[in-house]
C-alpha cells in the first residue's frame, strides 16, 4: 500500500510563547512553595498576623493569575511537539484525505514554532494497539461483551471529536468498567464526560474516567452526570489553587464519608474549593474533610462537652447531618466572640490536630461563605468550554 503525507501548518507563531510558558511555569511551582510554606508557619502558631494573611491572599492571587497565564501559553504553543500531536487533528484531515479512521500510514507537520516536525504513524500497529484495547473491554465478559460492537463505534468517534486517539478512549471505557460503570452508563454519557475531564483537566483518559468512575460510585450518579462531575472539577480548579488532579484526589479521599453524611457532590467540591483557597489541597484536603466528619460522627467525651457548651449541633433530632454550610455557619456564630485561643482550643478539642484545619477553614467561609462557593464550581458547560478554547486552528497545505 502507497504511503499517503499530508501537511498541516499550524497556525502558532514566536518561538518566545514556549519560552515564556516554561517561565511562568516555574513562577508557578515558586509561588506554590512559598504558600505551602506560609500555610505551615501559620499552622505551627496556630494562626496567621495581619501580615501573614495579606501575604498568603498575595500568594494566592499570583498563583491564580499565573495559573490563568500558563493556560493561555498552553492554548496558544500546544500540539505543537511531536508528543503533543492530537489525533484529532490528524484524523480530522485524515478523514478530508480519504484514508478513513485508521488508514492514515504517513503524516508530517510543520510548526511555526518547533520547525518541521514528522510524525509518521504505522496504520497496521494503530489498528493492532486498538484490537488489543478492545480485547480487554470484552474480556471483563458480561455486558462489556455484549456491547463491545457498540463501545468499538463509541470510542472511535468519541475520540476524534475530543480529540484523543481511539486507544486512549478505549483505555478509558476498561477504566470506567472496571470500576464498575454500566456498558449502559458508558455509553450513555459515561465515556463523553471522561473525556470532557481529561481534556479539560489535561490528564490521560485513563486517569480522568478512574477519577470521574469513583465519584459516581461514591455519590451514587448514573453515567450521563459525568459531564456534571467535570463541570464541579473545573471549576473548583478555576476558582481556587490546585489543578483537577489534585481536586480527584481530594474527592478521593473524602468523597465516600462525605456521601454517607447525605453531603452532595456540589457541596463537598465547593466546600474542597473553599479549602483550596486556604492552601489545603489534594489529598491532604480530603483526608483532613474526612477527618473532620468522622470526628463528628463519634465525638470523644471531651469533644461532645465542648459541642455542648458552645451550643453546637451537627446532627438534628432525627439523627441527619445538619449540612455541611449549616455547620459552618455554627461554628461562625457560636464561637465568634471567644478569644483567638479560646476558639483554637475548642476547634482542636472537636476535631484533632489534623481536621482543625478543615474546621477553621469552615469557621472563617460560614454559612455564607460555603453556599457561594458551591455555587460558584455548580456553574454548568465550565469543561466543555475549556475543551473548546483549547483546540487549536489548523489548515492544510499541500
Amino acid at each position: 500500500m502507497a504511503k499517503r503525507e499530508i501537511i498541516i501548518e499550524l497556525r502558532v507563531d514566536q518561538k518566545t510563547a514556549v519560552n515564556d510558558l516554561g517561565k511562568a511555569k516555574v513562577e508557578l511551582i515558586n509561588l506554590k512553595e512559598a504558600e505551602r510554606a506560609l500555610v505551615k508557619e501559620i499552622k505551627l502558631a496556630g494562626s496567621a498576623t495581619a501580615l501573614q494573611q495579606k501575604e498568603l491572599g498575595r500568594l494566592q492571587g499570583a498563583s491564580a493569575k499565573t495559573s490563568a497565564n500558563i493556560r493561555d501559553l498552553r492554548n496558544e504553543v500546544g500540539e505543537l511537539t511531536k508528543n503533543g500531536q492530537r489525533f484529532r487533528d490528524k484524523m480530522a484531515e485524515a478523514s478530508r484525505a480519504g484514508l478513513g479512521a485508521f488508514g492514515l500510514q504517513a503524516l508530517s507537520v510543520t510548526a511555526a514554532v518547533t520547525g518541521a516536525v514528522a510524525v509518521f504513524r504505522d496504520a497496521i500497529g494503530t489498528v493492532k494497539d486498538f484490537e488489543v484495547a478492545l480485547s480487554g473491554i470484552k474480556a471483563l465478559g458480561g455486558e462489556y461483551a455484549e456491547n463491545i460492537d457498540a463501545i468499538a463505534e463509541a470510542t472511535k468517534t468519541a475520540g476524534i471529536a475530543f480529540g484523543f486517539t481511539a486507544v486512549e478512549s478505549a483505555n478509558g471505557v476498561e477504566a470506567l468498567a472496571k470500576a464498575g460503570v454500566s456498558a449502559a452508563d458508558i455509553l450513555g454519557g459515561g465515556l463523553e464526560g471522561a473525556l470532557t475531564l481529561a481534556a479539560a483537566g489535561e490528564l490521560s483518559v485513563a486517569d480522568a474516567a478512574e477519577i470521574a468512575s469513583k465519584a459516581m460510585v461514591q455519590f451514587g450518579l448514573s453515567g450521563g452526570e459525568v459531564t456534571k462531575i467535570a463541570d464541579l472539577l473545573a471549576n473548583g480548579a478555576n476558582k481556587a489553587t490546585g489543578d483537577v488532579s489534585d481536586f480527584g484526589q481530594a474527592l478521593n479521599q473524602s468523597g465516600q464519608v462525605a456521601s454517607q453524611f447525605g453531603i452532595s457532590i456540589e457541596d463537598t467540591i465547593g466546600t474542597l474549593t473553599a479549602f483550596a483557597n486556604a492552601g489545603l489541597v489534594g489529598s491532604d484536603a480530603g483526608t483532613s474533610f474526612r477527618t473532620m466528619l468522622l470526628r463528628l460522627a463519634k465525638p470523644s467525651k471531651e469533644a461532645t462537652e465542648v459541642l455542648d457548651k458552645y451550643n453546637i449541633s451537627a446532627f438534628d433530632l432525627q439523627g441527619n447531618f445538619v449540612g455541611i454550610d449549616k455547620l459552618a455557619g455554627q461554628l461562625q456564630t457560636q464561637l465568634k466572640d471567644l478569644t483567638e485561643e479560646q476558639r483554637n482550643s475548642a476547634l482542636a478539642t472537636v476535631f484533632g490536630t489534623d481536621a482543625i484545619r478543615s474546621a477553621s477553614i469552615l469557621y472563617k467561609e460560614g454559612a455564607d461563605g460555603i453556599a457561594k462557593w458551591t455555587e460558584e464550581v455548580s456553574e454548568s458547560g465550565t469543561a466543555a468550554l475549556s475543551l473548546r478554547s483549547a483546540r487549536q486552528p489548523f489548515r492544510r497545505c499541500g
